[in-house]
């Protein structure tokens, strides 16, 4: 045995350890409080760890897939450590670590590709994980000196059987208390629940929501998609705030195969002649300052932006959010000020008003109401099906 690859394996399972542990910990945040903060390693739309922890690519079998990394290491260290520290040749042991690392690479490739391919986004402490995965299968590949044949031959043979119990043992007592801590961390639907309610959507009427009625208004994911989402919201909104990052950042496993469309309906009597009183002073405000970002390509960006901000929105505000996103105060005052701005956030008030919406946000899947958006896997399993009812 060779006792310095062991030792390296040793360290690379507890430096897993603790940066799995630190991905479980971003997992539950963005499930507790969607996109409102980003994460430490959530730089931009590419490097973007949130948008990984989001998806569904985050759990298995309930659990954060981080909390299986954490086991796997401790398995791992602790093969790596008894293999180092035994005065006898362990090559059942060292052959089963092996068998284990190969797997933790397959899944490492599985992951990585859905990341890339599928979510279009790079997670860094992801990265850093695989990045050890792969270390550690080649460093135990060099740490003893049974060929890979004999590995495979004892990996297959009843000598493991010991090591697979003991394995199981482990991922089965900290699945338990993974299951346990997710559950009481971010409560979530049951499979059956999940089942009625997507069920529940699509014996729901349709509303009449035409093509043409988002024409004009920003677009996220694939314009050309045949599942369309369109989500009217109120800036000033307190459920439209929630909305805005616990919506549309869990559907970016989706993003090729969804069309995802905002549409203004300000709460505001100042635009909105459907309403009897100012509720919200300045929804209009911000409605017509985010269509002028729609104009210079910035809708989305902007859209977080007055989101987060607000507890405190004014047209001061509105301007220093358009310089901070590169758009020239002069040019954002005369457009917020125009009649072509207010007439475009008064257009998407009628298609509300067609449909008889009386409050935010309402989000419409391909026109049927999405009732449970706060729940990701309900959503996800809503967008699912209707993508595939829509080919």
């Amino acid at each position: 045995m060779r006792k310095k690859w062991l030792t390296a394996v040793f360290i690379s399972a507890l430096l897993g350890i603790v940066i799995a542990s630190i991905s479980a910990g971003e997992y539950f945040h963005v499930r507790k409080n969607g996109f409102e903060e980003a994460s430490f390693c959530s730089i931009n739309e590419v490097v973007n760890c949130d948008i990984i922890n989001a998806s569904s690519y985050s759990e298995m079998a309930g659990v954060p897939v981080a909390a299986w990394g954490i086991l796997f290491y401790i398995i791992i260290g602790c093969y790596a450590f008894f293999v180092r520290s035994s005065k006898q040749q362990r090559f059942e042991a060292l052959s089963f670590a092996s068998a284990l690392s190969f797997i933790g690479l397959l899944w490492t490739v599985r992951m990585a590709y859905a990341s890339v391919f599928t979510l279009h986004a790079v997670c860094i402490t992801c990265a850093a994980q695989y990045a050890l995965n792969l270390f550690i299968f080649i460093a135990l590949l060099a740490g003893g000196s049974l060929s890979i044949k004999g590995r495979i031959a004892l990996a297959r043979s009843k000598k493991m059987l010991p090591h697979l119990l003991t394995a199981g043992i482990i991922f089965g007592i900290g699945y338990v208390f993974s299951l346990s801590a997710a559950k009481g961390a971010t409560p979530e639907l049951s499979a059956f629940d999940i089942k009625e309610v997507v069920n529940a959507h699509f014996r729901q009427s349709l509303y009449d929501i035409k093509p043409q009625d988002l024409a004009k208004a920003p677009i996220w994911g694939n314009k050309d998609a045949k599942v369309t989402i369109a989500e009217f919201s109120d800036f000033q909104c307190p459920f439209c705030r929630v909305a805005a990052f616990n919506v549309r950042p869990f559907l970016h496993e989706f993003r090729d195969k969804v069309k995802f469309a905002y549409l203004n309906y300000p709460l505001d009597n100042s635009c909105n002649q459907y309403m009897q009183g100012p509720m919200h002073q300045n929804a209009c405000l911000a409605a017509k300052a985010a269509v002028c970002a729609n104009e210079k390509e910035k809708f989305w960006e902007y859209h977080d932006d007055i989101f987060k901000n607000q507890q405190k929105l004014s047209r001061e505000l509105l301007m220093d959010l358009a310089g901070k996103h590169g758009i020239d105060k002069e040019w954002m005052g005369k457009c917020m000020d125009s009649d072509e701005t207010l007439a475009r956030v008064k257009e998407d008030i009628e298609v509300a008003h067609h449909i008889y919406l009386s409050g935010t946000p309402s989000i419409f899947i391909n026109q049927r109401l999405l009732r449970a958006w706060r729940s990701p896997e309900a959503l996800r399993n809503i967008v699912r099906e209707e993508i595939k009812r829509a080919k």
